[in-house]
Parts: structure tokens; C-alpha cells; sequence
């Protein structure tokens, strides 16, 4: 029944790995329309001089389970435990994990004065995270197509986040991104630290990032893409 009612139907999907979610009620050939955000005035070059001495993670998302967060603290409690240094900010909005919770589990880590729950945050305070972080943590399991990333990469932040969903085709492993199985602590742990090792790193993988943003993921480009399909669709009808 589903295959009837897909037959002549023009399918839009947002990746090209998200399109095999369809394939059993869909069997043609999908147009891949990626995302894409606009482009922040506020974003600066990162170079050597503008990394923290400490380096500082983000988490910016709902405070959710299957956002990966309480996995993000555990494997920041083993990376203090290792002799690491830096900060870690959790930004978002309470969903299923309250922020009393949240402090709470931090302080259960021993990881007081070092991770600190910011709570929600909007408009240029939001952005102004991005400016101040050096890298981005987002360890999630349940996923599409997470904008937050493309925001990470907008601001020259390199990625730590999972194989879920269409995030394998937003960035490129080990060169904008590095990605780990979802709710596995001790790759997550050996990837976040990686990326505290080395500076120089961080700064190059971020830069490609934001290459990767502006050639692929710009809202410019997801109107023209979309416009183009609609067009496409049209004509062939």
C-alpha cells in the first residue's frame, strides 16, 4: 500500500543516508536537499592566539538523555581523572533532564568548578558560546539532522558527535569532525582527547569545518537547492 501511494510521488529527503530510512515504502530516487542556516556577522577567525589556555567544550542542546549528555560528563570525569585541563559549558533548556539534575550528576563526577550548567541561552548570548569555546561535544543518539552542528562549524569549532542520523553526511570524519559509536564511553573519552592534545589540530579541523559549512550549508544555498527541486518537479510533471 505504502509503495502505491509513494509511486508518483516526488521525495525530498535531507541526506543521503537518511534517505535509506525510506527505502522500503520508496522506491525511487530521492532528491537530497541538505539543510543550511544563515550566516552569523558575529563569527571570528580562529586562529592560535584565540584558544582559550584551558580549553573550553560545549554542549549546546536540550538537556535531554539521548542527547548524549550524561555520557559527555562521564567521559569528562575520566579525562580529569587522565590529567586533563580544560572547561566544559552546558548550554540548553531543560527537556527530560531538569538542571538541578544535571548540577547534581556534575557534582556526583567531582566536576565542580570545572563543568558548569549555563541553562537556555538565545540570540547573540547563544552565539557568543561559540565564540568562546574550542571545541564542540555533541554525543547524540537520537537524531536527523541536527542544525546545531552546522552552528558549530559556522563558528570554526571542530566536532565531536556520533554516526546517528544524516550527521555523517554533514561533516567529514577526521577532517571536520571526529564521530564515535553513540553510547560508547571509552571511544567518546579517547576522542575528546585527541582533539585536548593538540591545538594546532582543533584549529585546522575547525577551519575545515567552516569551509565545509560555507560551500555546502549556507541558508543561500538550501533556498537555491530547494527552488531548483521544486522547479525540477514541476517540469517533469
Amino acid at each position: 500500500l505504502y509503495k502505491y501511494v509513494f509511486h508518483n510521488i516526488h521525495v525530498i529527503c535531507l541526506s543521503e543516508i537518511l534517505s535509506k530510512d525510506i527505502s522500503d515504502v520508496y522506491e525511487g530516487n530521492p532528491l537530497i536537499i541538505q539543510n543550511g542556516i544563515s550566516k552569523h556577522p558575529f563569527r571570528r577567525s580562529i586562529t592560535s592566539t584565540d584558544c582559550n589556555d584551558v580549553p573550553q567544550i560545549l554542549y549546546l542542546s536540550n538537556y535531554t538523555v539521548n542527547k548524549g549528555i550524561f555520557e559527555l560528563i562521564k567521559a569528562l570525569e575520566i579525562l580529569k581523572n587522565k590529567g586533563y585541563k580544560f572547561s566544559a559549558r552546558f548550554v540548553g533548556a531543560p527537556f527530560d533532564v531538569t538542571v538541578e539534575r544535571l548540577k547534581q550528576f556534575i557534582s556526583e563526577q567531582n566536576l565542580n568548578g570545572i563543568a558548569e550548567v549555563i541553562g537556555p541561552l538565545t540570540g547573540n548570548d547563544k552565539y557568543l558560546e561559540f565564540q568562546r569555546a574550542d571545541l564542540f561535544v555533541y554525543p547524540t543518539y537520537n537524531d536527523a539532522f541536527p542544525l546545531v552542528i552546522l552552528e558549530a562549524m559556522q563558528f570554526g569549532l571542530p566536532v565531536v558527535s556520533t554516526f546517528e542520523g544524516g550527521i555523517p553526511d554533514m561533516v567529514i570524519d577526521n577532517e571536520t569532525a571526529v564521530l564515535v559509536e553513540s553510547q560508547n564511553l571509552p571511544i567518546l573519552v579517547d576522542k575528546i582527547a585527541y582533539l585536548l592534545d593538540d591545538k594546532t589540530r582543533r584549529i585546522e579541523m575547525g577551519k575545515r569545518g567552516y569551509e565545509r559549512y560555507v560551500n555546502n550549508f549556507t541558508l543561500d544555498q538550501f533556498i537555491t537547492n530547494i527552488n531548483k527541486a521544486f522547479h525540477e518537479i514541476l517540469s517533469s510533471n
